[in-house]
Protein backbone atom coordinates (compact mmCIF):
# COMPACT_ATOMS: atom_id res chain seq x y z
CA UNK A 1 0.00 0.00 0.00
CA UNK A 2 2.78 2.41 0.89
CA UNK A 3 4.53 1.66 -2.39
CA UNK A 4 1.43 2.52 -4.40
CA UNK A 5 0.96 5.75 -2.47
CA UNK A 6 4.53 6.72 -3.32
CA UNK A 7 3.91 5.92 -6.99
CA UNK A 8 0.73 8.00 -6.99
CA UNK A 9 2.63 10.91 -5.48
CA UNK A 10 5.27 10.80 -8.22
CA UNK A 11 2.52 10.68 -10.83
CA UNK A 12 0.80 13.74 -9.37
CA UNK A 13 4.14 15.58 -9.31
CA UNK A 14 4.95 14.42 -12.86
CA UNK A 15 8.32 13.10 -11.67
CA UNK A 16 9.25 16.49 -10.21
CA UNK A 17 10.43 15.12 -6.87
CA UNK A 18 13.81 15.07 -5.16
CA UNK A 19 16.48 12.42 -5.74
CA UNK A 20 16.13 11.56 -2.06
CA UNK A 21 12.51 10.58 -2.75
CA UNK A 22 13.65 8.20 -5.49
CA UNK A 23 16.07 6.65 -2.99
CA UNK A 24 13.09 5.99 -0.72
CA UNK A 25 11.30 4.32 -3.62
CA UNK A 26 14.18 1.90 -4.06
CA UNK A 27 13.50 0.54 -0.58
CA UNK A 28 10.22 -0.71 -2.04
CA UNK A 29 11.98 -2.05 -5.15
CA UNK A 30 10.53 0.81 -7.20
CA UNK A 31 12.94 2.35 -9.69
CA UNK A 32 12.92 5.34 -12.01
CA UNK A 33 14.07 4.48 -15.54
CA UNK A 34 14.68 6.49 -18.68
CA UNK A 35 12.37 5.50 -21.53
CA UNK A 36 13.44 4.86 -25.10
CA UNK A 37 10.59 4.00 -27.46
CA UNK A 38 11.07 0.81 -29.45
CA UNK A 39 10.52 2.54 -32.79
CA UNK A 40 13.30 5.06 -31.98
CA UNK A 41 15.97 2.49 -31.17
CA UNK A 42 19.30 2.51 -32.89
CA UNK A 43 19.33 0.32 -36.01
CA UNK A 44 21.96 -1.89 -34.41
CA UNK A 45 19.18 -3.67 -32.48
CA UNK A 46 17.44 -4.78 -35.69
CA UNK A 47 18.39 -8.08 -37.25
CA UNK A 48 16.34 -7.53 -40.41
CA UNK A 49 15.04 -4.55 -42.38
CA UNK A 50 11.60 -3.25 -41.42
CA UNK A 51 8.84 -5.02 -43.33
CA UNK A 52 6.12 -2.50 -44.25
CA UNK A 53 2.50 -3.68 -44.33
CA UNK A 54 -0.59 -1.89 -45.62
CA UNK A 55 -3.17 -1.63 -42.83
CA UNK A 56 -6.77 -0.50 -42.48
CA UNK A 57 -9.42 0.19 -39.86
CA UNK A 58 -13.17 0.82 -40.10
CA UNK A 59 -15.36 2.80 -37.72
CA UNK A 60 -18.36 1.10 -36.10
CA UNK A 61 -21.80 1.44 -37.68
CA UNK A 62 -23.98 2.87 -34.89
CA UNK A 63 -27.75 2.47 -35.24
CA UNK A 64 -29.70 5.76 -35.03
CA UNK A 65 -26.54 7.69 -35.87
CA UNK A 66 -26.31 10.06 -38.80
CA UNK A 67 -22.56 9.61 -38.95
CA UNK A 68 -21.42 7.60 -41.94
CA UNK A 69 -18.96 4.76 -41.48
CA UNK A 70 -15.37 5.81 -42.08
CA UNK A 71 -12.22 4.04 -43.20
CA UNK A 72 -8.60 4.78 -42.32
CA UNK A 73 -5.54 3.52 -44.22
CA UNK A 74 -1.99 3.46 -42.88
CA UNK A 75 1.25 1.50 -42.91
CA UNK A 76 2.72 -0.58 -40.10
CA UNK A 77 6.29 -1.78 -39.74
CA UNK A 78 7.39 -5.14 -38.35
CA UNK A 79 10.94 -5.86 -37.24
CA UNK A 80 12.83 -8.52 -35.34
CA UNK A 81 14.87 -7.09 -32.47
CA UNK A 82 17.88 -8.58 -30.74
CA UNK A 83 18.66 -7.49 -27.17
CA UNK A 84 21.35 -8.53 -24.71
CA UNK A 85 21.20 -8.69 -20.90
CA UNK A 86 17.52 -7.87 -20.58
CA UNK A 87 15.04 -7.91 -17.69
CA UNK A 88 11.37 -8.39 -18.68
CA UNK A 89 7.92 -9.08 -17.31
CA UNK A 90 5.73 -11.38 -19.38
CA UNK A 91 2.77 -8.96 -19.21
CA UNK A 92 4.68 -5.96 -20.57
CA UNK A 93 5.90 -5.02 -24.04
CA UNK A 94 9.00 -3.44 -22.54
CA UNK A 95 12.63 -4.40 -21.99
CA UNK A 96 15.02 -3.17 -19.32
CA UNK A 97 18.45 -3.13 -20.97
CA UNK A 98 20.73 -3.61 -18.02
CA UNK A 99 23.94 -2.59 -19.78
CA UNK A 100 22.54 0.93 -20.31
CA UNK A 101 19.88 0.92 -17.58
CA UNK A 102 17.34 1.98 -20.22
CA UNK A 103 13.72 0.88 -20.47
CA UNK A 104 12.68 0.16 -24.07
CA UNK A 105 8.90 0.41 -24.50
CA UNK A 106 6.80 -0.52 -27.52
CA UNK A 107 4.14 2.04 -28.41
CA UNK A 108 1.65 2.89 -31.14
CA UNK A 109 3.78 5.31 -33.09
CA UNK A 110 1.14 7.71 -34.40
CA UNK A 111 -1.03 7.86 -31.26
CA UNK A 112 -0.63 10.82 -28.86
CA UNK A 113 0.83 9.73 -25.55
CA UNK A 114 -1.95 11.31 -23.49
CA UNK A 115 -4.30 8.83 -25.12
CA UNK A 116 -2.18 5.81 -24.12
CA UNK A 117 -1.11 4.05 -20.97
CA UNK A 118 1.62 1.44 -21.29
CA UNK A 119 1.61 0.63 -17.57
CA UNK A 120 1.60 -3.17 -17.58
CA UNK A 121 3.75 -5.87 -16.04
CA UNK A 122 6.45 -4.18 -13.98
CA UNK A 123 5.69 -0.68 -15.37
CA UNK A 124 3.58 1.10 -12.75
CA UNK A 125 3.38 4.55 -14.37
CA UNK A 126 5.19 6.60 -16.98
CA UNK A 127 5.28 9.77 -19.03
CA UNK A 128 7.09 10.47 -22.29
CA UNK A 129 10.55 10.35 -20.71
CA UNK A 130 10.50 8.28 -17.52
CA UNK A 131 8.84 5.24 -16.01
CA UNK A 132 8.52 3.81 -12.54
CA UNK A 133 8.97 0.06 -12.48
CA UNK A 134 8.40 -2.23 -9.52
CA UNK A 135 10.33 -5.48 -9.59
CA UNK A 136 9.30 -8.85 -8.22
CA UNK A 137 11.68 -10.61 -5.90
CA UNK A 138 11.74 -13.76 -8.01
CA UNK A 139 13.75 -13.71 -11.25
CA UNK A 140 13.93 -16.61 -13.70
CA UNK A 141 17.15 -16.61 -15.70
CA UNK A 142 17.68 -17.78 -19.27
CA UNK A 143 20.48 -17.66 -21.79
CA UNK A 144 18.77 -17.14 -25.16
CA UNK A 145 15.00 -16.80 -25.65
CA UNK A 146 12.28 -15.72 -28.03
CA UNK A 147 9.95 -13.51 -25.98
CA UNK A 148 6.28 -14.24 -26.80
CA UNK A 149 4.69 -12.06 -24.14
CA UNK A 150 3.64 -8.44 -23.98
CA UNK A 151 0.69 -6.17 -23.25
CA UNK A 152 -2.51 -8.19 -22.98
CA UNK A 153 -0.92 -11.58 -23.75
CA UNK A 154 -3.35 -13.18 -21.25
CA UNK A 155 -6.38 -11.85 -23.18
CA UNK A 156 -7.90 -13.91 -25.99
CA UNK A 157 -8.05 -11.00 -28.45
CA UNK A 158 -4.46 -9.90 -27.92
CA UNK A 159 -3.20 -13.50 -27.97
CA UNK A 160 -4.91 -14.37 -31.28
CA UNK A 161 -4.49 -11.06 -33.09
CA UNK A 162 -1.15 -9.71 -31.89
CA UNK A 163 1.01 -12.07 -29.84
CA UNK A 164 0.87 -15.69 -31.07
CA UNK A 165 1.00 -14.89 -34.83
CA UNK A 166 4.40 -13.21 -34.41
CA UNK A 167 5.82 -16.71 -34.75
CA UNK A 168 4.87 -16.59 -38.44
CA UNK A 169 7.59 -13.94 -38.90
CA UNK A 170 10.20 -16.10 -37.17
CA UNK A 171 11.98 -18.17 -39.79
CA UNK A 172 14.46 -20.97 -39.22
CA UNK A 173 16.94 -18.88 -41.19
CA UNK A 174 16.76 -16.22 -38.46
CA UNK A 175 17.05 -18.89 -35.76
CA UNK A 176 20.13 -20.34 -37.43
CA UNK A 177 21.83 -16.95 -37.18
CA UNK A 178 20.41 -16.04 -33.77
CA UNK A 179 19.68 -19.36 -32.04
CA UNK A 180 17.44 -19.46 -28.95
CA UNK A 181 16.96 -22.12 -26.31
CA UNK A 182 13.21 -21.72 -25.88
CA UNK A 183 10.10 -19.60 -26.35
CA UNK A 184 8.85 -17.85 -23.21
CA UNK A 185 5.06 -17.44 -22.88
CA UNK A 186 2.55 -16.37 -20.27
CA UNK A 187 1.20 -19.03 -17.91
CA UNK A 188 -2.32 -18.48 -19.31
CA UNK A 189 -1.21 -20.24 -22.49
CA UNK A 190 -0.44 -23.36 -20.49
CA UNK A 191 -3.68 -23.18 -18.51
CA UNK A 192 -6.21 -22.36 -21.26
CA UNK A 193 -6.77 -25.09 -23.85
CA UNK A 194 -7.62 -22.76 -26.74
CA UNK A 195 -4.53 -20.59 -26.17
CA UNK A 196 -2.31 -23.66 -26.08
CA UNK A 197 -3.82 -25.10 -29.24
CA UNK A 198 -3.41 -21.81 -31.11
CA UNK A 199 0.27 -21.75 -30.16
CA UNK A 200 0.83 -25.32 -31.32
CA UNK A 201 -0.96 -24.71 -34.63
CA UNK A 202 1.09 -21.62 -35.43
CA UNK A 203 4.36 -23.28 -34.41
CA UNK A 204 3.60 -26.15 -36.77
CA UNK A 205 2.66 -23.80 -39.61
CA UNK A 206 5.93 -21.89 -39.15
CA UNK A 207 7.89 -25.15 -38.86
CA UNK A 208 9.36 -23.98 -35.56
CA UNK A 209 10.31 -26.68 -33.06
CA UNK A 210 11.41 -25.14 -29.78
CA UNK A 211 10.71 -25.86 -26.10
CA UNK A 212 8.06 -23.65 -24.47
CA UNK A 213 8.57 -22.19 -21.00
CA UNK A 214 5.62 -20.66 -19.16
CA UNK A 215 6.05 -17.86 -16.62
CA UNK A 216 3.64 -15.65 -14.72
CA UNK A 217 3.53 -11.92 -14.01
CA UNK A 218 4.87 -12.41 -10.49
CA UNK A 219 8.25 -13.47 -11.88
CA UNK A 220 10.68 -11.32 -13.78
CA UNK A 221 12.49 -12.84 -16.73
CA UNK A 222 16.19 -12.23 -17.30
CA UNK A 223 17.88 -13.35 -20.50
CA UNK A 224 21.38 -12.93 -21.83
CA UNK A 225 19.93 -12.65 -25.34
CA UNK A 226 16.36 -11.98 -26.51
CA UNK A 227 14.58 -12.01 -29.84
CA UNK A 228 11.43 -9.91 -30.01
CA UNK A 229 8.99 -9.00 -32.79
CA UNK A 230 6.81 -5.92 -32.49
CA UNK A 231 3.04 -5.98 -33.09
CA UNK A 232 1.68 -5.73 -36.62
CA UNK A 233 -2.02 -5.62 -35.81
CA UNK A 234 -2.33 -3.08 -33.02
CA UNK A 235 -4.77 -1.23 -30.78
CA UNK A 236 -4.38 1.21 -27.90
CA UNK A 237 -3.90 -0.88 -24.77
CA UNK A 238 -4.87 -0.20 -21.18
CA UNK A 239 -6.63 3.14 -21.58
CA UNK A 240 -9.38 3.82 -19.03
CA UNK A 241 -10.99 6.91 -20.56
CA UNK A 242 -11.70 6.27 -24.21
CA UNK A 243 -10.93 3.18 -26.24
CA UNK A 244 -9.38 2.99 -29.66
CA UNK A 245 -10.81 5.32 -32.27
CA UNK A 246 -10.48 4.85 -36.01
CA UNK A 247 -6.98 6.29 -36.38
CA UNK A 248 -5.61 4.50 -33.31
CA UNK A 249 -6.00 0.89 -34.36
CA UNK A 250 -4.85 -0.83 -37.51
CA UNK A 251 -4.98 -4.26 -39.13
CA UNK A 252 -3.13 -5.93 -41.96
CA UNK A 253 -5.71 -7.65 -44.16
CA UNK A 254 -3.16 -10.04 -45.64
CA UNK A 255 -1.81 -10.98 -42.22
CA UNK A 256 -5.29 -11.48 -40.76
CA UNK A 257 -6.22 -13.68 -43.71
CA UNK A 258 -3.09 -15.72 -43.14
CA UNK A 259 -3.91 -16.14 -39.43
CA UNK A 260 -7.46 -17.21 -40.30
CA UNK A 261 -6.32 -19.74 -42.89
CA UNK A 262 -3.64 -21.24 -40.65
CA UNK A 263 -6.07 -21.73 -37.76
CA UNK A 264 -9.10 -22.96 -39.74
CA UNK A 265 -7.09 -25.50 -41.75
CA UNK A 266 -5.53 -27.00 -38.64
CA UNK A 267 -8.59 -27.77 -36.52
CA UNK A 268 -10.75 -30.87 -36.63
CA UNK A 269 -13.97 -30.33 -38.60
CA UNK A 270 -17.00 -29.87 -36.35
CA UNK A 271 -20.54 -30.08 -37.71
CA UNK A 272 -22.72 -27.00 -37.84
CA UNK A 273 -24.06 -26.16 -34.37
CA UNK A 274 -26.45 -23.21 -34.47
CA UNK A 275 -27.35 -20.66 -37.13
CA UNK A 276 -28.11 -17.95 -34.55
CA UNK A 277 -25.92 -17.54 -31.47
CA UNK A 278 -26.01 -15.20 -28.49
CA UNK A 279 -22.65 -14.57 -26.78
CA UNK A 280 -23.65 -14.93 -23.13
CA UNK A 281 -21.59 -14.02 -20.07
CA UNK A 282 -21.52 -15.67 -16.70
CA UNK A 283 -22.01 -13.70 -13.50
CA UNK A 284 -18.86 -12.16 -12.04
CA UNK A 285 -17.33 -10.97 -15.30
CA UNK A 286 -16.61 -7.33 -16.11
CA UNK A 287 -19.27 -5.11 -17.65
CA UNK A 288 -22.40 -6.77 -16.27
CA UNK A 289 -25.67 -5.65 -17.88
CA UNK A 290 -29.35 -6.63 -18.07
CA UNK A 291 -28.43 -9.86 -19.88
CA UNK A 292 -31.49 -11.87 -18.78
CA UNK A 293 -33.84 -9.29 -20.28
CA UNK A 294 -31.88 -9.06 -23.55
CA UNK A 295 -31.44 -12.82 -23.86
CA UNK A 296 -35.12 -13.43 -23.19
CA UNK A 297 -36.02 -11.51 -26.33
CA UNK A 298 -33.42 -13.11 -28.58
CA UNK A 299 -34.43 -16.60 -27.44
CA UNK A 300 -37.88 -15.87 -28.89
CA UNK A 301 -36.10 -15.16 -32.19
CA UNK A 302 -34.37 -18.53 -32.25
CA UNK A 303 -30.98 -17.56 -30.78
CA UNK A 304 -28.99 -20.09 -28.77
CA UNK A 305 -27.02 -18.70 -25.78
CA UNK A 306 -23.40 -19.90 -25.84
CA UNK A 307 -20.75 -19.52 -23.16
CA UNK A 308 -17.56 -19.77 -25.19
CA UNK A 309 -15.44 -20.88 -22.23
CA UNK A 310 -17.45 -24.14 -22.27
CA UNK A 311 -16.45 -24.93 -25.86
CA UNK A 312 -13.20 -26.29 -27.26
CA UNK A 313 -11.26 -24.17 -29.73
CA UNK A 314 -12.45 -26.35 -32.62
CA UNK A 315 -16.06 -25.88 -31.48
CA UNK A 316 -15.62 -22.11 -31.14
CA UNK A 317 -14.42 -21.89 -34.72
CA UNK A 318 -17.41 -23.99 -35.84
CA UNK A 319 -19.85 -21.78 -33.93
CA UNK A 320 -18.70 -18.66 -35.76
CA UNK A 321 -17.96 -20.31 -39.10
CA UNK A 322 -21.51 -21.64 -39.46
CA UNK A 323 -23.42 -18.78 -37.82
CA UNK A 324 -25.76 -16.63 -39.90
CA UNK A 325 -26.45 -14.13 -37.10
CA UNK A 326 -24.51 -13.34 -33.91
CA UNK A 327 -25.58 -11.10 -31.02
CA UNK A 328 -23.64 -10.17 -27.91
CA UNK A 329 -21.84 -7.49 -25.90
CA UNK A 330 -18.58 -6.07 -27.20
CA UNK A 331 -15.64 -8.10 -25.91
CA UNK A 332 -12.86 -10.52 -26.78
CA UNK A 333 -15.33 -13.17 -28.00
CA UNK A 334 -15.83 -11.10 -31.16
CA UNK A 335 -12.23 -11.89 -32.09
CA UNK A 336 -13.74 -15.01 -33.65
CA UNK A 337 -15.23 -12.84 -36.40
CA UNK A 338 -12.14 -13.82 -38.35
CA UNK A 339 -13.71 -17.29 -38.72
CA UNK A 340 -17.12 -16.07 -39.95
CA UNK A 341 -18.39 -16.61 -43.46
CA UNK A 342 -19.04 -13.64 -45.72
CA UNK A 343 -22.56 -12.30 -45.23
CA UNK A 344 -22.82 -13.17 -41.55
CA UNK A 345 -24.78 -10.53 -39.61
CA UNK A 346 -24.17 -9.31 -36.08
CA UNK A 347 -25.45 -6.93 -33.41
CA UNK A 348 -23.38 -5.67 -30.51
CA UNK A 349 -23.42 -2.64 -28.24
CA UNK A 350 -21.07 0.00 -26.92
CA UNK A 351 -21.21 2.64 -24.21
CA UNK A 352 -20.76 6.28 -25.25
CA UNK A 353 -17.03 6.41 -24.30
CA UNK A 354 -16.52 3.38 -26.56
CA UNK A 355 -18.56 4.66 -29.48
CA UNK A 356 -15.46 5.00 -31.67
CA UNK A 357 -14.03 1.59 -30.72
CA UNK A 358 -13.04 0.28 -34.14
CA UNK A 359 -11.52 -3.15 -33.48
CA UNK A 360 -14.47 -5.46 -34.08
CA UNK A 361 -16.05 -3.20 -36.69
CA UNK A 362 -12.75 -3.51 -38.59
CA UNK A 363 -12.67 -7.31 -38.32
CA UNK A 364 -16.27 -7.47 -39.52
CA UNK A 365 -15.63 -5.33 -42.60
CA UNK A 366 -12.40 -7.14 -43.46
CA UNK A 367 -14.22 -10.49 -43.45
CA UNK A 368 -17.36 -9.12 -45.15
CA UNK A 369 -19.72 -9.35 -42.18
CA UNK A 370 -22.52 -6.90 -41.42
CA UNK A 371 -21.93 -5.89 -37.78
CA UNK A 372 -23.91 -2.99 -36.32
CA UNK A 373 -23.95 -1.42 -32.88
CA UNK A 374 -26.39 0.11 -30.40
CA UNK A 375 -25.26 2.57 -27.72
CA UNK A 376 -26.09 1.64 -24.13
CA UNK A 377 -28.36 3.85 -22.07
CA UNK A 378 -26.05 4.36 -19.12
CA UNK A 379 -23.01 3.14 -17.28
CA UNK A 380 -22.78 2.91 -13.50
CA UNK A 381 -19.42 4.63 -13.34
CA UNK A 382 -18.73 7.18 -16.08
CA UNK A 383 -15.03 7.25 -15.18
CA UNK A 384 -14.60 3.54 -15.91
CA UNK A 385 -15.28 2.15 -19.37
CA UNK A 386 -15.48 -1.38 -17.90
CA UNK A 387 -18.28 -0.62 -15.42
CA UNK A 388 -21.75 -2.19 -15.46
CA UNK A 389 -24.46 -0.74 -17.70
CA UNK A 390 -28.06 -1.04 -18.90
CA UNK A 391 -29.16 -1.42 -22.51
CA UNK A 392 -32.55 -0.56 -23.96
CA UNK A 393 -33.96 -3.84 -25.28
CA UNK A 394 -36.35 -1.99 -27.60
CA UNK A 395 -33.34 -0.55 -29.45
CA UNK A 396 -31.98 -4.06 -30.00
CA UNK A 397 -35.37 -5.34 -31.13
CA UNK A 398 -35.75 -2.55 -33.69
CA UNK A 399 -32.25 -3.08 -35.10
CA UNK A 400 -32.72 -6.84 -35.32
CA UNK A 401 -36.03 -6.46 -37.17
CA UNK A 402 -34.32 -4.18 -39.70
CA UNK A 403 -31.38 -6.53 -40.20
CA UNK A 404 -33.17 -9.87 -40.43
CA UNK A 405 -34.96 -8.90 -43.62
Amino acid sequence: MLGQKLINYVERKKFNVSEFFFLLLKLKKIYKKNIVWLDQLDQSYLINPCAIHACVSYSPVIDKSNKAAEVHYCQSRVSIYHFKNVLMNIHSSSFLLQDSDTLVVERLVDVPLEYCDYSAGFIRMHNANYALIRLNRKIIKFKKIFFLGGNGCFNYYHWVMEIAPKILFLSNQVLDEYPVDCIVCDASVENIESYRKILNIILKAAKIDLPIVFVNKYQEVFAEEVLYINNLNNVVFNNQNKLSSLEYSHFSVSFLTNIRNVLIKSVNPVKSLYSKIFLARKLGQLRQYNQDEVLSYFKTQGFQPVYLEEYSFDEQIALFKHADFIVGPSGAAWTNLIFCKAGCKGISWLSEPLSEFSVFSSLARIFECDLRFVLTDQITDEENIHSDYVINVADLENLYLKMRI
